[in-house]
């Protein structure tokens, strides 16, 4: 098995009057899903322009005639959604790069590519709003395309934040849905905001969309069904995370889960999540039933 995962290190560079520390993505093996040996090297790193700052969060799914891999691309002002294909197993080699949304001037990340085609389309869930991510990412948009080239983007959200509940504040799609025989299935990232807005608490929940028309909502959860329990999660950050000073001088680091990749893999489902941007971890699923993680 192998897992890509978003990694960042320590070395800053000087770039048009800022610092950065880009970050990069990594490659990782495993027999079982658990423990993995990660490869010494980076195996994509910043390369264009618009994403000499980092290339950050990717997620894979396999098309048919390759992999595609969505990814959040990073200049330093703007987070673009793009995307790379590769016919390469082993992931080392990845074909030309493009944004998904060049005209759109609002933040687009998160991209959660449905592998199968529907009605002869793609679908992508996807965050996108406006240049403030601190109180920003409350929807969740959908994009169809014919050939992961050219998208449109639906009229309105498909998925926001719900008062009162786990994703009262912020919202953003995880992993690739899957499409079931009850639906598509969207795993996504919630969190709500305390009710003296001191602090903010993560959970992981689902959605499930019509199998026919990935746009209409047909059932959502009332509870996450994954929070923040391990002491990593609670207390690891990254020394270099965008906003972060913002955050935590409001008290709003309080550790985080943002899942992103789900496999079923040797009889058992596999949930990967970041866990307070320090390390990644796993729920497993004991069935074949992804109502069990």
């Amino acid at each position: 098995m192998a897992l890509l995962y978003r990694a960042q290190g320590t070395q800053r560079t000087r770039s048009n009057h800022h610092w950065r520390w880009p970050s990069v993505i990594g490659l990782a093996w495993s027999g079982d899903g658990i423990r993995f040996t990660t490869e010494s090297e980076p195996v994509f790193q910043p390369q264009e322009q618009w994403e000499e700052f980092g290339v950050e969060d990717p997620r894979v799914v396999d098309v048919g005639r390759g992999y595609a891999m969505t990814y959040t691309a990073y200049d330093g002002q703007h987070a673009r959604l793009a995307m790379t294909t590769t016919s390469d197993r082993s992931l080392h080699t990845w074909n030309s790069r493009f944004l998904l949304f060049p005209l759109e001037k609002r933040w687009t990340k998160a991209g959660a590519l449905l592998a199968e085609r529907v009605n002869g389309q793609y679908y992508l869930y996807f965050q996108m709003h406006e240049l403030n991510p601190v109180s920003g990412e409350t929807h969740v948009w959908l994009a169809s395309s014919v050939d992961l080239h050219q998208w449109e983007v639906s009229p309105r959200p498909v998925l926001t934040t719900r008062r009162q509940h786990f994703d009262d504040h912020e919202i953003e799609p995880g992993p690739p849905p899957l499409l079931l025989p009850e639906g598509v299935l969207l795993i996504y990232n919630g969190a709500k905001v305390s009710r003296n807005a001191t602090g903010r608490t993560f959970g992981v929940g689902w959605a499930l969309f019509d199998r026919h028309d990935p746009s209409q909502v047909i059932a959502r959860c009332e509870q996450p069904f994954l929070r923040v329990e391990h002491s990593l999660e609670r207390k690891g950050r990254a020394p270099h995370v965008s906003f972060q000073r913002f955050l935590r001088q409001r008290g709003r680091i309080q550790g985080t889960i943002i899942a992103e990749g789900l496999v079923f893999f040797q009889g058992r489902w596999l949930l990967y999540y970041g866990m307070g941007d320090t390390a990644i971890g796993v729920a497993v699923g004991r069935s074949a039933s992804l109502f069990t993680l």
